[in-house]
Parts: C-alpha cells; sequence; structure tokens
C-alpha cells in the first residue's frame, strides 16, 4: 500500500514538541506522513491537527515505544509491508532519563531509545530508503554531545549511571551512527545527516517529574538558548527540502557545523556500530 503521489517522509517521536514542528514543516513541503509514538492519544491528535491544514497530505499515525528493540522491529516491519518506497527518515524521538532503568530487554533505557532504535529502524528500512530518487536519513543530535567523555560507556551499569555523561553519550552515538551510516550506504545512494535543532521549551524530560522539568527548562531559559520549537524544526525542514542534498554533515541554523573531535572518528564509529550490531542482532550488509 503507498500513500499517494507525495514524497514519504516517516519520523519518529512526531506527536509532540520539535517532531510535531517538524511533521507541520515538511506537510507545507508535501510530504505525507509517517508519525510514529508512543501515545495513541497524542498520535490520533497530531495526525487531525496536521490534516486540518494539509488535507491533501496522507498521514498514519504508528504506534511503538522506541525502547523495546521488539517493538521497534515490529514497526519496521510494518513500514516495510506498507510503503515500498521511502524518502525520508527522520530519526527524531529520545528522552534523557535521570535515575537509571531498563528496557525490556535488559540495556539501559537512554542508550536504548535515543541511538539502538534508530539504528535498529534505519538498518531495517534501508532498502526502502535506496528505492526513492532522494533517499534521505536525518538524525536528531544535540550539543551535548560535545560533553561526552570517552572514559564513559556507551552503556552504563546501575551503579556509574550519570544522567549526564548517559544522554551526552547518546547523543554523541546519533552522530557517529549518521556519519557511519552515510559512509556505508553511499553506493546506494542514500544521504544520511544529523541535524542539532538547538532547545526548546517542550515535553522533552518530563518524564522526570515536573520539578526536574522545571529545571531544565528555566536554566536553559536564563542562558538565553531556549527557541520555539518550530525555530527549531527549521533545520530539519531545511534539508528536508534542499535540492542538493549534502551527506555526512552536522546541520544547526540551516547550515554546516562542526561537531566535536570524537565525533568524525571512525575507529569509534565502527566500535559503536559493531556494539549496536551485537546487541540488535542487525549486521548491515548492502548487498545492491
Amino acid at each position: 500500500m503507498e500513500m499517494d503521489d507525495h514524497p514519504i517522509c516517516v519520523i519518529t517521536g512526531g506527536t509532540s514538541g520539535i517532531g510535531r514542528a517538524a511533521a507541520h514543516l515538511l506537510a507545507k513541503q508535501g510530504y505525507s506522513l509517517v508519525i510514529v509514538g508512543r501515545n495513541q492519544r497524542r498520535g490520533k491528535r497530531a495526525r487531525s491537527e496536521i490534516k486540518r491544514y494539509y488535507d491533501q497530505i496522507e498521514v498514519s499515525f504508528e504506534t511503538a515505544d522506541l525502547a523495546s528493540q521488539d517493538d521497534t522491529m515490529e514497526l519496521a516491519k510494518r513500514i516495510r509491508d506498507r510503503y515500498p518506497t521511502i524518502d525520508l527518515l527522520i530519526n527524531n524521538a529520545g528522552q534523557r532519563i535521570d535515575h537509571y532503568q531498563e528496557g525490556e530487554n535488559g540495556w539501559e533505557l537512554t542508550f536504548t531509545t535515543n541511538h539502538l532504535s534508530h539504528y535498529i529502524l534505519t538498518n531495517s528500512l534501508w532498502k526502502q530508503l535506496s528505492r526513492s530518487n532522494n533517499g534521505s536519513v536525518i538524525t536528531i543530535t544535540s550539543s551535548a554531545h560535545w560533553q561526552a567523555r570517552s572514559d564513559y560507556p556507551w552503556i552504563a551499569k546501575e551503579h556509574e549511571y550519570d544522567r549526564k555523561q548517559s544522554y551526552a553519550k547518546s547523543k554523541l552515538a546519533n552522530l557517529l551512527f549518521a556519519f557511519e551510516f552515510a559512509r556505508r550506504a553511499e553506493d546506494t545512494g542514500i544521504v544520511s545527516n544529523a541535524v542539532d535543532p538547538g532547545i526548546a521549551a517542550t515535553r522533552f524530560a518530563s518524564n522526570n517529574g515536573h520539578i526536574a522539568w522545571a529545571k531544565h527548562v528555566f536554566s536553559h531559559l536564563v542562558r538565553g538558548q531556549l527557541r520555539s520549537s518550530k525555530d527549531c524544526a527549521r533545520s530539519i525542514a531545511y534539508l528536508a527540502k534542499v535540492k542538493d542534498k549534502p551527506n555526512e554533515k552536522l546541520i544547526f541554523g540551516c547550515k554546516s557545523v562542526q561537531a566535536s573531535a570524537d565525533a568524525y572518528k571512525r575507529e569509534l564509529a565502527k566500535e559503536l556500530w559493531e556494539l549496536s550490531s551485537n546487541i540488535s542482532g542487525i549486521d548491515l550488509q548492502f548487498n545492491l
């Protein structure tokens, strides 16, 4: 089943915040949307809002918990079964967790949600992306990746858990994955980039409670770092629309910027790729 003649975009975490704002901008550009989220009520509401403004655009909602590897793999299967071709995949979903938690597969939740789910989803949908004339992957990162320490593990154990470092490492993982996928997918025609959208006052980090969320928002507010969700989403929309798409770049404010030195280390990227492959059971080989 194909949606229509519009290009098709799959976006995770598209029911709130920056992802929701990006979905509206992409619909305005003419993309048909597959919005992925955990909450069915918010998903239906996001779909209805977009249809209200862009009735000619097809919008579907897929419920999935990206903290679960099994759920992510099942999501990928449903998308493959419905859409032979995908033009754009936006790996946007993410969370920051104050206290150590494990996903149902036994791995620390920040790493699983922010990185591993998108490793699985992207590598499961590469054939659909390769059938597009402009197949593109956008993985959302954060300036927090600059704070990642080399001595902190990709997957922390409970006794060593540091919420800031776990989040920073997951955002570095987003960059390493985006760049490594670009290199490995070179012969497929798929381009892969990362976007740092900036910081908006959204529901992000509200899972840690209202007080922790308020502190998170206020700390960025006093430093003058807060932007609207729509403003943060502009770099995503820019990268989706530009005809001559860059490859293996970090985009901030609709232009290419420098990432940390670690983000460009090929050996570090290979290490992360091997770890992700061993955990997920997916070792991607592009057989064209």
